[in-house]
């Protein structure tokens, strides 16, 4: 086991750039050449599923991009068998960047990264949502994650996509806003996907209601609603997968 840490160390130490392929091959009796593979291998991987988990933070980082993740990738070793997670750090990543006057990363920059991995968090998320069936009450889909963003995030990634499926390069990072914009992250469990909407009244009280156990009756005389009205929003908050809903009949 001895022998086993040792090799560990010195390859941990070549792959965070710490120890040259040469001196590596040495130590280990081994071909440089072998070892410079294996070392662009994994750093391909490693920067590679960063790209692919942030692919609009990527775009926004314009030039700089690859020479950011590759200096994340030196000062953020994968910890996990599943590379995805890899890629968790990134936001960390960039807002120490950023608090440090980096100009490469803008704020904006750091809540879009933060942004796009609780995308994929929510997507591979464990939880698995209830049958309708064994629902007693409106239930908060168990995925969900809730941001407050300093910035017009949703609208920006709409206008994103709208420029992407164009071929043209993403909008320019927007100026924050008077108040922080809450941001509702779920997997959706029929078409489960990651999906995502702005915090709106609507969406907010169905949460509010699901969240504290509100019989719909209560729910409707406390915001002045009937409560048809209250139910259709319960209603709307389903259909989008942010809430659950027993079983009908």
């Amino acid at each position: 086991m001895d022998a086993l840490r040792a090799t560990q160390a010195q390859l941990h130490a070549l792959l965070r750039g710490e120890a040259s392929t040469d001196a590596t091959a040495r130590i280990l009796g081994c071909d440089p050449a072998r070892l410079t593979i294996y070392r662009n291998f994994v750093r391909h991987h490693v920067v590679s599923v960063v790209e692919k988990n942030h692919p609009m933070s990527w775009a926004l980082l314009g030039e700089s991009a690859g020479e950011l993740a590759g200096g994340f990738y030196l000062s953020h070793p994968a910890r996990s068998w599943e590379l995805n997670r890899a890629a968790e750090p990134f936001a960390d990543f960039l807002e120490a960047l950023h608090a440090a006057g980096d100009a490469r990363v803008p704020a904006f920059a750091v809540a879009l990264a933060r942004f796009e991995w609780e995308c994929f968090a929510a997507y591979a998320d464990e939880a698995r949502e209830p049958e309708p069936a064994s629902l007693k009450a409106p239930t908060p889909n168990p995925t969900l994650r809730v941001l407050q963003v300093a910035f017009p995030l949703v609208d920006w990634v709409l206008e994103h996509d709208a420029r992407a499926s164009r071929g043209e390069p993403p909008p320019p990072p927007p100026e924050p806003l008077e108040a922080p914009e809450t941001v509702l992250v779920f997997r959706h469990p029929e078409r489960l996907i990651a999906s995502y909407y702005r915090g709106s009244d609507p969406l907010l009280f169905a949460l509010k209601v699901s969240l504290e156990g509100i019989p719909l009756e209560e729910a409707a005389r406390q915001s002045g609603q009937r409560q048809e009205e209250a139910g259709a929003l319960l209603e709307r908050a389903a259909g989008l997968g942010l809430i659950l809903l027993p079983a009908r009949g």
